[in-house]
């Protein structure tokens, strides 16, 4: 990393400190040039147990190396560790700040600066509802529309009573899925679950470039996927609807894929979703697309340059998303969006 920040910034401005801590440390910081224009590159403060255990001594340890405090590090945000809670804490307010890429994060990811007429939309895609849920539940208090798929929409189907054949299901959640539906409804948000499915008998070994073993069943009442087939994509009905759903929307974030985008023909519905946004933000639409499949998605279709924003955080994406407040925002105290 230290030879890399090199290359960037020209030879002999970084200065590699072999412990982010102690003598080493203290040497790698009294070697900065005292005009300023110098880096000094700390060794991962991850080898001491003391970073996640907010241990007190490990950050009076790393705030005494500085005198001032930037925390640019969006994806750590939502761990309250000693040099992401620890630190600031320790030291004066004013001179505690967050960096450019924490602040576009905060910007692009909170809806509170949006105004009343400018509606909101998510796109919630991933397997397991389970997983998701605390997000499904935040973005209800947020949005206007929520859209979901990938496996976790079929657990939601068939709480509508739609047969979904041996599609990914979590029965545990279906009467969670059931109390979603209906607090929407109290709330007059428009949740949009897929109207058709791609599907096949088994999951794919490998890609293929024909739909040869595959069906495509509408998700509608009275009729779904049949028993022996699995639903692995969404189809093109549902692109249709996405599209339709997104009409007089300001801004959309995706987070989850609407298949196995990885394994084609199933990479169909993901990528009609992508250009759908991509579409959506030639017109003037902000988009934001987070999480880790879902840039997967983005970089696989060589869409990553078209829309407003891809989010760098994983676990803080989520709980920005949830409607959590970062500890590592937080801690920082007033920060503008």
């Amino acid at each position: 990393v230290a030879q890399r920040l090199e290359t960037l910034l020209g030879k002999g401005s970084v200065i590699f400190g072999k412990d982010c801590i102690g003598d080493d440390a203290k040497t790698a910081v009294q070697a900065l040039p005292k005009d300023g224009g110098g880096v000094v590159l700390l060794e991962n403060l991850r080898f001491y147990t003391g970073e996640e255990k907010n241990d007190s001594s490990f950050a009076q340890s790393l705030a005494s190396l500085a005198d001032a405090y930037i925390n640019d590090a969006f994806g750590t945000c939502h761990r309250a560790h000693a040099s992401v809670t620890g630190v600031p804490a320790l030291m004066q307010p004013e001179l505690c700040g967050v960096g450019c890429l924490v602040a576009s994060e905060i910007s692009y990811l909170d809806f509170s600066s949006l105004g009343p007429d400018e509606l909101v939309a998510a796109i919630i895609g991933g397997s397991k509802v389970s997983t998701k849920l605390p997000v499904i539940k935040g973005l209800l208090e947020q949005v206007d529309t929520l859209i979901l798929g990938g496996g976790l929409a079929f657990t939601f189907l068939k709480a509508q009573g739609i047969t979904i054949g041996n599609s990914l299901v979590e029965d545990s959640m279906i009467d969670t899925a059931k109390q979603l539906i209906e607090e929407a409804k109290s709330k007059n948000k428009n949740i949009v679950l897929p109207i058709d499915a791609v599907c096949a008998k088994e999951f794919p070994k490998e890609p293929s470039t024909t739909m040869e073993g595959t069906a495509t069943f509408d998700l509608v009442p009275g009729q779904g996927i049949e028993d022996g087939w699995m639903g692995l994509d969404v189809g093109p009905k549902t692109v249709e609807l996405l599209e339709g759903s997104l009409k007089g929307i300001k801004k959309i974030v995706f987070n989850g894929p609407m298949g196995v985008f990885e394994i084609p023909p199933f990479d169909i519905g993901t990528r009609g979703l992508v250009d759908t946004i991509v579409k959506f933000t030639e017109e003037g639409g902000i988009s934001v697309v987070g999480g880790g499949d879902s840039v997967a998605a983005l970089e696989a279709f060589d869409k990553t340059d078209d829309v407003s924003y891809v989010s760098t955080g994983g676990g803080a994406t989520l709980e920005l998303l949830a409607g959590d407040v970062l500890p590592g925002v937080e801690a920082i105290g007033e920060v503008k969006a």
